[in-house]
């Protein structure tokens, strides 16, 4: 079996050859915003700066063979809430459709005597087919809405929980 290490930069278990090859591809280049300075301040991370790191990472024996590795908090958040995501989006926006739809059917009947009111041309077929439309796009909007916001509060508590989340 091939000599395996955790390597907490990219918070997971490698061989010696994957890990070297992620280090080939890891000329990090970026910017942080300094908020002393109040502005982006460029970084340059050439790929040798971790060559040293895996090469003492190998060299070592394994830290963690007796404990087991790390929980990588923020790995654990994106595979958690990736699953979450997946199984609870469509039924919950289903739902939330479904008590949008409630609400407004509850006040179709004076909308439309609203807009007929408004306009004398307006038939009642017209009326209730534009009224039809807009209230589908409307809680279409809402519905998305409203789970972005429900799944963004689940994210955040996942972060919180995990110790990853940010200031």
């Amino acid at each position: 079996m091939a000599e395996t290490r955790f390597w907490k930069r990219v918070g997971m278990r490698l061989t010696r050859e994957l890990a070297f090859e992620m280090e080939s591809k890891m000329n990090a280049k970026g910017s942080y915003l300094d908020d002393d300075l109040e502005e982006f301040t460029a970084i340059d991370a050439e790929s040798s700066d971790y060559k040293t790191e895996l090469e003492q990472l190998f060299d070592s024996p394994d830290e963690y063979l007796e404990t087991g590795d790390p929980v990588n908090g923020g790995a654990a958040v994106i595979d958690i809430s990736y699953h979450y995501y997946q199984k609870n989006r469509k039924p919950r926006l289903m739902a939330i459709r479904a008590e949008l739809k409630e609400k407004f059917e509850a006040e179709k009947d004076a909308t439309i005597a609203e807009r007929m009111a408004e306009d004398a041309d307006l038939t009642l077929e017209k009326a209730t087919s534009d009224w039809d439309l807009e209230v589908s796009q409307e809680i279409r909007q809402q519905a998305t809405e409203i789970w972005q916001t429900e799944f963004d509060e689940y994210v955040v508590a996942l972060q919180e929980e995990y110790g990853v989340a940010s200031q």
